[in-house]
């Protein structure tokens, strides 16, 4: 009986899958398909999208429980709104970061309902970052950080490694990893389009944040 209750409310779980994270000193961005299931695979929508723009500063994408990824944003937006309410300035990457990766132990969701989340952008040091965490590595609270020299990248995946959706996105950023000469969209497309080919929690629809540092900003 135990068993049989378990393997219910897990059906009725709904699940976000993939989302990958790009950081350069020229800009950052996230994308993330399109499908939303239940843990059985059945589809509820083909047009989630995971990925948010907070500020000018802060870009997000989020994958596993869509429940819990939904209420720690309801309580990131409540922290934004009191923020704007006392006439402060729009928050940096490192800060929106620490909120997010302090709200999560918060609720103390049971270890199925996984969250995880890509946070890019400017930093208070005017660094571009990128942060990878959830609620199964919440010590793994360390910026990536961009230079001249060196991008960062990202990968969330629900059921597969996230290892593999590096490995996807890597390969097609290899001939331009400083995306000189080709549109992040579209390398961001063609990695999705790839995993989609390999994962049927993956579809082909591409979600897109994208943001700049204020000297590659266009008046």
């Amino acid at each position: 009986m135990v068993i049989k209750l378990i393997k219910y409310i897990m059906k009725g779980m709904i699940f976000l899958s993939f989302v990958i994270g790009y950081v350069s000193t020229k800009m950052a961005a996230i994308a993330s398909d399109g499908r939303c299931c239940y843990t059985d695979g059945t589809i509820k929508t083909e047009f989630y999208n995971k990925t948010r723009k907070i500020n000018n500063n802060v870009i997000i994408g989020y994958s596993g429980s869509t429940k819990a990824c939904e209420k720690i944003l309801s309580q990131l937006q409540l922290a934004l709104e009191q923020i704007q309410k006392n006439g402060m300035r729009e928050p940096y990457v490192n800060e929106v970061a620490a909120c997010i990766h302090a709200i999560i132990p918060m609720f103390n969701f049971p270890k199925e309902h996984k969250v995880q989340f890509i946070i890019s952008g400017i930093s208070n040091n005017k660094e571009m970052q990128l942060y990878t965490f959830g609620n199964t590595n919440q010590t793994d609270f360390i910026p990536l950080i961009a230079t001249e020299k060196e991008i960062q990248i990202a990968a969330l995946c629900s059921s597969k490694s996230n290892e593999s959706g590096c490995k996807i996105f890597k390969n097609h950023l290899i001939n331009d990893p400083f995306v000189q000469h080709t549109p992040i969209d579209d390398i961001f497309k063609a990695s999705i389009e790839e995993m989609a080919d390999l994962d049927p929690t993956v579809n082909r629809n591409c979600f897109s944040q994208v943001i700049f540092p204020i000297s590659e900003r266009k008046i």
